[in-house]
């Protein structure tokens, strides 16, 4: 069981660079990915608090779990907030601001 949580949350890092950069390249925003990540964070923890504080979960199932998720992964959304912060400065890379604004 941790091999597969390690192989999803790898691959889900890997789709998520993979696909921001490719966000980047189209249109080069950079405060986006932390968006999609700060929703993503939200919507799947959320669901997952409920779901177990509402007795949808099995009789194994602890809210023990989903709280140690959201600690955790609040620990790399705080990680990816410090980094959103040092880049925002630069968030619009090679846009001329005659072409973004009319």
């Amino acid at each position: 069981m941790i091999l597969s949580a390690i192989l999803y949350g790898l691959s889900m890092f890997a789709a998520g660079w993979y696909f921001g950069v490719k966000d980047g390249e189209y249109l080069p925003i950079f405060d986006v990915g932390f968006r999609f990540h700060t929703t993503t964070y939200v919507i799947h923890n959320g669901i997952s608090l409920l779901w177990i504080g509402l007795g949808f979960g099995s009789h194994y199932e602890k809210i023990s779990t989903p709280l140690m998720t959201t600690i955790y992964w609040g620990v790399f959304l705080f990680i990816h907030f410090l980094f959103y912060l040092w880049a925002r400065k630069n968030s619009i890379d090679n846009l001329d601001k005659d072409e973004i604004f009319d």
